[in-house]
């Protein structure tokens, strides 16, 4: 999520995470959606094999950065890790592959296939509680599980607006494709480079309509990859972004948490307050950044132990960025 705060541009760097990112999602996802709307999963899943396969033996960053987190998630807490011991090439070969069935359940739940019996809701009666009051606010999610699920939120006893902070500059396509899939579908991708006074007084309205703004804090600003805080994580520091938590505070509204994982029988939404709001003094701005940023964290840490091979961030997560 970009800074809070209007900034100058950054170049980003081969260790920056939009350094690597796809090109052609968008033409990915058609094809993708296609694919599962009219030949079915089973071809998805065909397709989805050979195509990890490569990607394990010729994509080296992507295995080695699979192999260092599942190594260091694994040393972290041994006790909590579904691993039984030191993980190995072919753990991360299935890390690849529950990648790739990951994208599988985005393009399922884009289309309304995941039957709400197989998602387990923990604190449910929080979110139904937030939705009847019209509470909007903020809700700091990542890339580990499937944050597409989250729409399941939005669909329901209580209709509830969501919209997800990106930093692709194809939301607007995005959006199309997914409205084309499913007319009914209630999240809507922002896409945001930088949030400047319209940008956030757009935001203040939405959360002032009873809405709720996703933003993941799990991955650095593309504009300004050195505004972060470096916090212990597995064992190591590591850099998080400031910008999402500085947003909550200027648009001091509640803060929720949203983890979606998949478990063996179906999914499961984690969704938790965070904070009722976020207060950043001025004397004392980074020492509060820094701490409730250590809260986000220790989260990511505890779900990023126990789910392994759900965790999507195939880079450096531990590079310092200056």
């Amino acid at each position: 999520m970009p800074p809070a705060d209007p900034v100058e541009s950054t170049v980003v760097t081969e260790k920056h995470w939009a350094a690597i990112e796809e090109k052609g999602v968008y033409l990915g996802i058609s094809v993708m959606v296609f694919i599962y709307r009219y030949i079915g999963r089973w071809m998805f899943t065909l397709v989805l094999y050979p195509v990890m396969v490569y990607f394990f033996f010729f994509g080296g960053d992507a295995r080695r950065y699979s192999k260092d987190f599942l190594s260091r998630a694994y040393q972290f807490d041994p006790e909590s890790s579904p691993f039984s011991k030191v993980p190995t090439r072919w753990n991360s070969f299935q890390h690849l592959i529950s990648f790739g069935n990951s994208l599988i359940d985005k393009i399922a739940s884009w289309l309304g296939k995941v039957p709400r019996g197989n998602i387990e809701f923990s604190n449910r009666n929080l979110f139904l509680q937030t939705a009847k009051e019209k509470r909007g606010g903020i809700v700091f999610a990542s890339h580990i599980g499937n944050m597409e699920l989250c729409r399941a939120l939005g669909q329901g006893e209580h209709d509830m607006k969501l919209n997800v902070l990106v930093h692709t500059h194809h939301a607007e396509n995005f959006n199309r494709v997914l409205k084309k899939a499913n007319p009914n579908v209630t999240a809507e991708l922002l896409q945001v480079t930088s949030i400047g006074p319209d940008t956030a007084i757009m935001l203040q309205d939405k959360v002032s309509n009873g809405e709720l703004i996703i933003i993941v804090g799990d991955r650095l600003s593309v504009d300004n990859p050195g505004r972060n805080s470096r916090l212990d994580f597995l064992g190591q520091p590591a850099s998080f972004p400031q910008g999402p938590f500085i947003l909550a505070s200027i648009l001091k509204c509640p803060v929720y948490l949203l983890f979606c994982m998949k478990e063996s029988s179906g999914f499961s939404i984690h969704f938790e307050a965070f904070s009722e709001r976020i207060v950043l003094p001025r004397k004392s701005r980074q020492e509060a950044l820094k701490a409730v940023t250590e809260t986000y964290a220790r989260r990511l840490e505890y779900f990023a132990v126990r789910y392994p091979l759900q965790w999507y961030n195939f880079f450096d997560f531990w590079y310092e960025h200056k």
